[in-house]
């Protein structure tokens, strides 16, 4: 009876000394992820400084706010390429409405979107981890290796679509993880996927 004591006791000390190792691993990381995450913050205010790619969505989200239409006339001057789905540019003339037109508040506002998505989207993968793992320290490893990622800097904190659909189709993922045969949420699912297109 002690002897299979003493070996559980030796399995759960080897468990927490492989957990402590693997934890010193990604300690670089977690590093990485809070200068990731600080430097995002910061380029939310970012002023006077709005180029290309993020200065083509600005002029579409000022354009629909004035004309009323979500994309212009691909044959009319001035020629801007508007390559993204219709749901980032209602949510872009929504924010060029709340910021009355003004381009560095319109800016600021879609680089806020872009960011919580951002967040969020980091959020949804490691609900879904824990989900399909169960465990505490992996989903720890997953948000921390998501709020590390090299192409989230300056990519979401700008005004681009790129961390919104990301979002868009991780919470499609997560509604259909969780719908297991419900219709309903299915469907919901779907309508989440198509508008990160």
């Amino acid at each position: 009876m002690t002897e299979i004591g003493s070996n559980v006791a030796d399995s759960r000390k080897k468990e927490k000394l492989s957990n402590l190792l693997v934890l010193s691993i990604f300690l670089p990381f977690l590093f990485l992820a809070l200068v990731h995450v600080v430097f995002l913050i910061r380029l939310v205010g970012v002023r006077n400084d709005t180029t290309y790619p993020e200065a083509a969505s600005l002029y579409s989200f000022l354009t629909t706010l004035h004309t009323g239409n979500l994309y212009a006339d691909p044959f009319q001057l001035p020629l801007n390429i508007q390559t993204y789905g219709p749901a980032f540019y209602f949510v872009g003339a929504i924010l060029a409405k709340i910021a009355h037109g003004d381009p560095m508040m319109t800016a600021e506002l879609a680089r806020m979107v872009s960011l919580f998505s951002f967040f969020a989207s980091v959020a949804l993968l490691g609900f879904l981890c824990f989900r399909l793992e169960g465990r505490r320290m992996q989903t720890a490893i997953v948000v921390i290796l998501g709020l590390a990622c090299a192409w989230a800097v300056p990519a979401c904190a700008s005004a681009r679509a790129d961390a919104l659909s990301i979002f868009l189709i991780l919470g499609a993922l997560t509604v259909y993880c969780e719908a297991r045969g419900r219709s309903r949420l299915i469907f919901w699912a779907g309508i989440l996927g198509t508008l990160s297109c």
